[in-house]
C-alpha cells in the first residue's frame, strides 16, 4: 500500500469540510421548510461585488429584529430563466413572505412571488410604516 503524501491531507480535509457544508445547508434548509413558521421580510439592499450578489433582508421575531443575507435568493447559473427574472424583479424597501426557523434565526427561505402589500401585516409584523 502507497503512503498517502503531506499534499493528499489538504484534499482529503478539503473535501471533507466542503461535503459537511454542503450537508449542513441542506439540513437547514429542511428545517425552514417543516418549520412552517412565516414572517414577513423586508428587502432592505443589494451588496455586488466581482463574483457574489448579496440580497439583504430585515425581519422581526419576537419583538427581536433580524437581518440576514442568508434568504435563498442568489443569482446562480443553474437558475431557470424564471427564477432569474423573479430575482431580479425584487424591489428594496418592499416587503415579502419568508418561511423561517428559530432553531436557525439568520437563515429564511424568501417566498419571491410573494410581496406583501397589507398595511396592517407589514404593521403586525412589527415594522413601522409612515
Amino acid at each position: 500500500m502507497k503512503k498517502l503524501k503531506f499534499g493528499h491531507y489538504y484534499v482529503i480535509i478539503f473535501v471533507s469540510l466542503l461535503c459537511f457544508l454542503l450537508i449542513r445547508g441542506c439540513v437547514i434548509e429542511n428545517d425552514i421548510q417543516k418549520s412552517n413558521i412565516k414572517v414577513i421580510a423586508k428587502f432592505i439592499k443589494i451588496e455586488k461585488s466581482a463574483k457574489t450578489t448579496s440580497f439583504y433582508f430585515g425581519f422581526y421575531y419576537k419583538e427581536k429584529y433580524i437581518e440576514t443575507s442568508a434568504s435563498g435568493v442568489k443569482h446562480s447559473m443553474f437558475n431557470s430563466r424564471e427564477e432569474t427574472d423573479l430575482v431580479n424583479n425584487l424591489k428594496i424597501n418592499h416587503f415579502y413572505l419568508a418561511k423561517f426557523n428559530p432553531e436557525h434565526p439568520k437563515n429564511i427561505i424568501v417566498e419571491k412571488t410573494e410581496e406583501v402589500k397589507d398595511s396592517l401585516k407589514i404593521k403586525d409584523a412589527g415594522f413601522l410604516i409612515n
